[in-house]
């Protein structure tokens, strides 16, 4: 049982970060698509430059399959 809950707690974590890893990438791609934000708007140019500053993930992503 608790050996079950740390693997389901590692699962949890690991979909949180690749999550944030997927949100930078989209940041990133936003502002390498907007001249480095200038054709955004204030609010998405923020949002982007946040999730952009995003320290990289480690190793690359899941394929997203059930494990």
């Amino acid at each position: 049982m608790i050996d079950e809950d740390i693997t389901q707690d590692r699962l949890a974590l690991r979909a949180i970060a690749e999550r944030r890893e997927l949100f930078r990438i989209a940041a990133q791609s936003a502002l390498d698509r907007s001249k480095g934000g200038k054709t955004l708007d204030p609010d998405a140019r923020r949002w982007a430059l946040r999730w952009a500053s995003i320290k990289p993930l480690n190793g690359g992503l899941s394929t997203g399959e059930k494990e």
